[in-house]
């Protein structure tokens, strides 16, 4: 009896060796499987890790060498960063990718000119052509009222993939901000986020002072961002005859500035004018309450511009009350779209209106019922008749800025800039902007493929069949003891 126990003993410790024999060995399969074909699974709410289908496309029209470095140094590298980089390498046998530490190789800042750690650079061998992602704006978040950062969005993806467009295309966009005229740009924290968020699209950004410069025969778009100051008889020329060969313009107001010359000139000539007032509404679910101030979020009305941003349900956003209304007249020979309003409650009112109602006192509004925010007119120009002149013309600056003011608010006025741009600019079936994605922090950002089925073979599969049967045995030998 004695030497059947002994017996027993050593034939479940045998057992057991063999299941931890098992569950190494399929460790060592899968982890060879996962090597060899990068199996992966991303797990994260936002998608961090993988790739939109719009990054798929732009990368599917790749046919020549591409090499992104990432610029970074030993304390500053994020393995988020290069996750994100190693799955546009995967996605193509044309795209490298390559890790710079900057601290050693300082040779890579002047070439490149790099600002700051955890940069990424995206070059062409073909074109010559290279793009820098700047550091500072790969992954922005929001700090609550106690200080805590409770919110972060990632926007590497729509960078690189926009610096892919760029420097594979051979006729990228060329945009020229107007300056001259007390533009907000004048900020330099400001115009840097406006030319980054361009030049992240894969356009080419040059700056222009109206008041003195011609407008170039490349310029693809003029746009004005907030300007505070009238303009003179031969500015508007200038930009009148800009518009005559075909040109397009997008006019973003600052509704604390009236311009009477200019807004006389798109009245007379484009049948549209910028209101001075302050635009409301009067339905609390088109206002969000913020400690920085209350926004109006109008609706996206249906236009081939807007209809993918309407179909994902994106929200844009303004300054409620810091908006203008547009009155729009109609005229034979020009095409007006309005793309932006309120709804039905929508409201405007005088300024001083405004004011009383903030002080919480009896107010009036000038109208009630849907606001023209944005408004998109297309007419035939006297001297280019192969063409059209666009002109774009907002009742708010805003609409450039939102991430700017706040880099995690889920917000779309971003995209519907990018979008509004590259349509105007006749490339109606330009990648939408790709959505910046949030970061889920303190949580398993991705899982390994070969790890997830090495848990689901053993915990469903491998080690249940395995103690099943080592339980029938057991209780076998012991009743035959």
């Amino acid at each position: 009896m004695k030497n059947k126990k002994v017996k027993f003993r050593l034939e479940g410790a045998f057992l057991t060796a063999l299941v931890l024999a098992l569950v190494i060995l399929l460790n060592l399969v899968t982890g060879i499987l996962g090597d060899r074909y990068d199996l992966k699974f991303d797990l994260t709410g936002g998608g961090v890790f993988t790739l939109s289908d719009e990054t798929e496309e732009v990368i599917s029209l790749i046919d020549n060498d591409i090499t992104i470095y990432y610029a970074t140094n030993a304390e500053s590298r994020n393995s988020r960063y290069t996750e994100i980089l190693e799955e546009f390498k995967r996605a193509s046998d044309f795209i490298s990718v390559s890790e710079v530490n900057i601290d050693i190789d300082p040779g890579f800042i002047r070439q490149y000119q790099i600002k700051n750690y955890n940069s990424v650079v995206v070059e062409s061998a073909s074109t010559g052509k290279k793009r820098v992602v700047d550091g500072s704006m790969i992954e922005q978040g929001t700090i609550n009222d106690n200080g805590i950062e409770n919110n972060k969005v990632n926007y590497l993806e729509g960078y690189v993939s926009a610096a892919i467009r760029y420097v594979t295309s051979d006729d990228p966009l060329m945009i020229y901000i107007a300056m001259g005229h007390g533009e907000v740009i004048e900020n330099p924290s400001m115009l840097d986020y406006l030319m980054n968020m361009l030049y992240t699209e894969g356009m080419s950004v040059k700056i222009i002072d109206i008041s003195t410069d011609k407008i170039p025969n490349d310029a693809d778009m003029l746009l004005f961002a907030g300007s505070t100051k009238d303009f003179t008889d031969n500015e508007i020329k200038k930009i009148d005859d800009y518009l005559e060969t075909g040109g397009r313009v997008q006019f973003y107001s600052n509704p604390s500035y009236e311009l009477p010359d200019i807004n006389s000139y798109f009245e007379k000539n484009w049948s549209v004018k910028i209101n001075n007032d302050c635009v409301s509404d009067k339905n609390a679910g088109y206002i969000a309450q913020t400690p920085s101030g209350n926004y109006l979020m109008p609706n996206l009305e249906e236009h081939a511009m807007t209809s993918f941003l309407r179909a994902e349900g994106t929200k844009l956003r303004v300054m409620e009350g810091d908006t203008n209304s547009i009155k729009v007249t109609e005229e034979d020979g020009i095409e007006a779209n309005v793309l932006v309003a309120t709804g039905e409650s929508g409201v405007s009112m005088t300024r001083e209106a405004w004011a009383a109602k903030n002080k919480r006192e009896n107010y009036t509004v000038s109208e009630e019922g849907k606001q023209k925010i944005v408004v998109y007119l297309r007419k035939n120009p006297l001297y280019n008749t192969e063409t059209s002149a666009r002109l774009m013309v907002s009742g708010s600056y805003y609409m450039l800025f939102d991430r700017y003011y706040d880099a995690s608010g889920g917000y779309g006025d971003k995209d519907f800039v990018v979008k509004s741009i590259n349509y105007m600019s006749g490339i109606e079936d330009a990648p939408v902007s790709i959505a910046s994605k949030n970061v889920v922090k303190e949580k398993m950002e991705i899982l390994d493929q070969n790890t997830l089925v090495l848990c689901i073979v053993l915990l469903a599969g491998v080690i249940p069949a395995i103690m099943f049967a080592y339980g029938i045995y057991v209780y076998v030998r012991r009743h035959r003891l």
